[in-house]
């Protein structure tokens, strides 16, 4: 699937049992659109995610900072595992039920850096904010140098800010380095459509593909320190 920028994906993934797995499919995100057009491959909750953009998903923190990443492409190519049907059309034991995986707070979702969120952040320099040293990367700052401006007032290089605050690319881990502030509220006030979220692991833009039920886990749409939830 391929996602124009401020596109949401609208997938929310959920972390279950050694696996990342789809939560729910938001109206008129991408994926929504993908299902109208590919019912015979469309996304349901329910189905595990193995692989995003070629990168095996894994129940690691590195692994999930990987995939966050890759889900924010505009192009996203996504493995799934269906759910094993007994012969009565039922789910396995094994295999996470929609209405658990529905249950989880809303209010526990994380979401997506937008695109362009930089943009959203006010410019100045060095001279203008009283700084003489970016305290992420520790250089100096020429007095005409521009510098960014955090909500709490503290100012780094532009590239270092985006470097930091994408490390692992989410409104709830996007926090100044030096007080630890969210940017979060702010960001999705300035939204005009709803964001990617996740309740751990994110989504991009995707071209989903099944395969048999494989050992893999982590999907974009959920995340969390360990994975969560998210929804793209």
């Amino acid at each position: 699937m391929t996602r124009t920028p401020g596109t949401p994906l609208g997938i929310r993934l959920q972390p279950f049992q050694g696996g990342v797995f789809v939560q729910g499919i938001d109206e008129n995100g991408v994926v929504w659109a993908w299902n109208a057009t590919h019912p015979e491959r469309k996304l349901a909750a329910g189905d595990r995610l193995i692989m995003v953009n070629g990168l095996q998903v894994e129940t690691t923190w590195p692994s999930w900072c990987a995939v966050l990443a890759e889900l924010r492409r505009t192009t996203v190519t996504l493995v799934v595992v269906r759910p094993q049907l007994s012969p009565n059309h039922e789910r396995e034991e094994d295999s996470p039920l929609p209405e658990f995986l529905e249950a989880q707070a809303s209010n526990s979702l994380d979401h997506l850096l937008p695109d362009g969120f930089m943009d959203t952040l006010p410019r100045g320099t060095a001279a203008e904010c009283g700084v003489t040293e970016c305290c992420i990367c520790l250089e100096d700052l020429e007095p005409t140098e521009e510098v960014v401006l955090l909500p709490c007032k503290h100012v780094f290089h532009p590239g270092c800010a985006e470097t930091w605050l994408t490390r692992v690319p989410t409104l709830m881990c996007a926090k100044c380095p030096m007080c630890r502030q969210h940017l979060p509220l702010q960001l999705k006030q300035q939204q005009d459509s709803p964001l990617t979220t996740a309740i751990a692991p994110v989504v991009g833009a995707v071209t989903a593909r099944d395969t048999a039920p494989a050992a893999v886990d982590t999907a974009p749409a959920a995340v969390d320190t360990s994975p969560a939830a998210v929804e793209p």
